[in-house]
């Protein structure tokens, strides 16, 4: 069951004006099934296969030849090779809505962006379901808090109850978890294989990681504090680095989409710069991390 993303029709707009879409997010949030389903007469390709992988970083112009554009390119970032001739065939070709890129290590993939792609590309990022999505709600107007919003809201009908609400907030909003009927054990078991495939598979590329077990008491550490100011010294003091390692295990879980840290609100915009944000872990992940 496919689950309508509300983020479509900004997607398709943007691919009026760009030659390459770039849609990054967390893994399993559901960028490559959208782009399936949104353009789906473009031909989908993905990187994770080691054969496909090899031919793109060997023979990139062999790649664009065999997979021409339009064409939709999983994890990307897995042959940076590609993005130089991404760039000559998007100069070369003055069309709109040539390459649909995605990738989950947003770190790697926005470095091959700002490098080759500057100008060319639409960058969009995915976020887990949200309760409109959740609840299939066709409205998607920002949230406001005014009368006028709140009476289009109700038009909208739909209206998500307590017991709806209770029961997303302990799901999460991975797709995934939407697809069928899960119950409580199901979740832990997702979220417990999903923080393991998130070492194995990113933070270990990144971060080059040998301690594992430091990484682990720092997410936990770090979800110990979701909602407060953040506080680097006490995650750093929890795990048992130092504070610069933890700074940047910190920024590898905000490029992940894992994490957000909410600046604070001033009227002068120095202090805004200088006042200490807030750690906010975007999904029921946090909970579950902590139980691992």
């Amino acid at each position: 069951m496919y689950i309508r993303r509300h983020i479509e029709h900004v997607i398709a707009r943007i691919a009026k004006r760009k030659p390459v879409i770039v849609l990054t997010g967390a893994r399993q949030v559901g960028k490559s099934t959208m782009l399936k389903k949104v353009f789906h007469g473009i031909h989908y390709v993905t990187l994770n296969r080691p054969v496909v992988r090899e031919s793109a970083k060997n023979n990139p112009s062999l790649f664009f030849e065999v997979n021409s554009p339009p064409v939709i390119v999983d994890e990307i970032q897995k042959a940076a090779e590609l993005f130089e001739y991404i760039k000559d065939i998007a100069d070369d070709d003055k069309n709109t809505g040539r390459f649909y890129l995605t990738g989950s290590q947003s770190m790697k993939l926005m470095k091959n962006v700002s490098d080759s792609l500057a100008g060319r590309a639409g960058v969009i990022k995915l976020l887990g379901l949200s309760m409109r999505e959740i609840a299939g709600m066709s409205f998607r107007e920002p949230f406001l808090p005014l009368p006028d919003h709140i009476k289009k809201t109700e038009k909208a009908g739909k209206n998500v109850d307590y017991k709806n609400i209770v029961s997303c907030i302990h799901k999460g909003f991975f797709p995934e978890l939407y697809e069928t009927e899960s119950d409580h054990y199901d979740v832990s078991d997702y979220y417990s294989s999903y923080f393991q495939t998130y070492i194995e598979r990113d933070i270990k590329d990144v971060l080059n990681i040998k301690d594992e077990s430091a990484f682990i008491k720092f997410v936990k550490a770090a979800a110990s504090l979701s909602g407060e100011m953040l506080n680097i010294t006490t995650i750093a003091e929890s795990c048992g680095k130092d504070v610069k390692t933890v700074s940047s295990w910190l920024s590898v879980l905000e490029s992940s989409g894992l994490v957000y840290l909410l600046e604070p609100y001033h009227n002068n915009f120095n202090k805004r710069l200088i006042k200490t944000p807030k750690l906010y872990f975007l999904d029921i992940f946090f909970n579950v991390g902590l139980k691992i």
